[in-house]
């Protein structure tokens, strides 16, 4: 194949993308009430964000039938749908302690400013007793208490029907299309298959089809045809959407499968026109990083924008440097989609659950042929496809939950993001290289050297397979680790930063050990004893 992607065309995809995100409609509406109460007491009523005006409106509504049922004598000085909340209201509508009174509501919060604690305490349970089955149970808190948010119902019987049907197509296709394609390489493995040598990074025994983005991409739009068809009118399209935007950076990894002329600069541009894509779309843009001063500076659309798609392009090439060996990649993805989705279950959010659902089901089609068997690999297509969605479902888990913690996704994806930052201190800083050089000195080469001593020099394909299936447990242990802690500690920034802080200092140590063959005995796996024809045909 002769055609090309060139760093021209890229970067004016990015353009395009970046500046229909930045003049976008805001993608959340936010209906906010300002009352003044007696007493000198002021309260702002906030409820979280909907996707239509009308909706907004309705919202609006109710919020208005509370405060009046619960103050009929209050004076209303402001009622509207804003379009983005100020650093201050996240936090209200998180479950950080404040300095003032206040009160949770369903998916909304009152927040009590000046006169005495105690007139705000009895306006409070003047609102608990007014509050209808739409509204409560509303809970009061004095000012410097955590407060934390009640775990949403378990979703509706019709949503879980619609989500295991969903998933299960989405797994069927995916299973399917990955055994078709392994099948028929005959007629393409001109084009997809994946030598045995030529680089570093070759690890397997046989010539393999690197295109298994496809079958994960055919089964997710299965699923969003199930979900659209099912799904009520306001959640149509959600997923559709989302696999719209992410089409920049598929095209650009598929387009290198198969031509293998597509360098690292064009297909980080591509990955960052996704993101902007998704900006444009979905409105997936980080609201707040709970960085200190930094969230105010993000109060400006354009930077908000610009620091959200170079994230995604970010954890997404980070995926794609992992993914180096059977499952290692796939089984991160899922394990990390499994815990997003715990989270969007935990906030309610039927959306972004549905939509990590069925991305995990594509990709366990996907996993039963890749690991342990290797018989089909994600390539760059893939990667960038699984990197892109795991980066927008974070940023759009915390768009939509101000309860969510920023920082959830970088303790879920902690291997990615450190092997990529280290990877590029060692190449660029100990090395002097292009941070964009392939070696083998990634932490997964080290475990498949250092670590996993089954067969040892042996040439027999099924011992090299064996091998290379032995390397990724080593790391899906530790994230299954990371997801299960994440479900207990996602409403709040500093368990998270400090988690991931210590994953990097014990990613470092074993990192250093491992290079100098200091690896633990109880971290060795080694091999039995190998068949006779097995054991003549070693290396020297």
């Amino acid at each position: 194949m002769n055609f090309r992607i060139r760093k021209g065309q890229s970067f004016l995809l990015l353009l395009v993308f970046l500046l229909l995100a930045i003049f976008r409609q805001p993608a959340l509406l936010y209906p906010t009430l300002d009352v003044e109460l007696a007493g000198g007491l002021n309260a702002e009523l906030l409820r979280g964000g909907y996707e239509s005006p009308a909706a907004c409106a309705a919202a609006l509504a109710g919020l208005l039938r509370l405060q009046q049922a619960a103050c009929a004598d209050c004076t209303i000085r402001r009622q509207a749908c804003i379009a983005r909340l100020d650093p201050d209201q996240g936090d209200w509508l998180s479950v950080v302690a404040l300095d003032r009174p206040s009160g949770r509501l369903r998916n909304g919060v009152v927040i009590y400013s000046a006169g005495q604690a105690a007139t705000a305490a009895a306006a409070c349970s003047a609102l608990v007793a007014a509050a209808g089955p739409t509204d409560g149970p509303v809970l009061c808190y004095p000012a410097g208490v955590p407060r934390p948010k009640a775990s949403a119902p378990w979703p509706a019987a019709r949503v879980a029907v619609r989500l295991l049907a969903a998933a299960l197509a989405a797994l069927t296709v995916s299973w399917i299309a990955c055994g078709w394609l392994i099948r028929t390489q005959h007629l393409h493995g001109h084009l997809s298959l994946d030598a045995t040598a030529g680089g570093p990074q070759k690890f397997h025994a046989v010539p393999t089809p690197r295109i298994g983005g496809l079958p994960i991409l055919a089964g997710l739009l299965v699923a969003a045809l199930v979900l659209g068809l099912s799904s009520p009118p306001g959640e149509r399209g959600f997923v559709a959407r989302l696999l719209l935007a992410s089409l920049p950076a598929f095209a650009g990894g598929v387009v290198e499968d198969l031509t293998k002329r597509v360098g690292v600069t064009q297909r980080l541009l591509l990955t960052m026109a996704a993101g902007a894509l998704a900006a444009w779309l979905l409105g997936a843009v980080l609201p707040r990083l709970a960085i200190p001063g930094i969230d105010s500076v993000l109060k400006f659309y354009p930077l908000a924008v610009t620091v959200t798609i170079v994230a995604v392009a970010g954890l997404a090439n980070a995926f794609n440097i992992i993914d180096g060996y059977n499952g290692l990649a796939s089984g991160s993805a899922v394990i990390v989609l499994l815990g997003l989705a715990g989270l969007a279950l935990k906030v309610g959010d039927v959306l972004m659950l549905q939509a990590a659902g069925v991305t995990a089901a594509a990709t366990l089609g996907f996993l039963r042929w890749n690991w342990p068997r290797g018989r089909i690999f994600l390539g760059d297509g893939g990667a960038y496809l699984l990197g892109f969605l795991l980066a927008e479902l974070s940023v759009l888990l915390v768009m939509r939950n101000p309860s969510v913690s920023p920082w959830c996704a970088l303790m879920l994806m902690a291997h990615p993001v450190t092997e990529t930052l280290y990877s590029i201190w060692r190449r660029r800083v100990q090395r002097g290289r292009h941070p964009g050089h392939p070696d083998a000195l990634h932490m997964h080469q080290l475990v498949y050297s250092r670590l996993v001593r089954h067969a040892v020099g042996s040439r027999v394909p099924a011992d090299k397979l064996a091998r290379n299936s032995r390397v990724a447990p080593y790391f899906w242990i530790p994230a299954l680790l990371l997801a299960g802690l994440l479900q207990f500690c996602w409403d709040s920034s500093r368990y998270p930063v400090g988690i991931t802080v210590l994953y990097f200092l014990s990613y470092v140590l074993m990192y250093r050990r491992l290079v100098h063959w200091q690896a633990p005995r109880w971290l060795v796996r080694r091999s039995g004893r190998l068949p006779a024809a097995a054991a003549g045909e070693r290396d020297a």
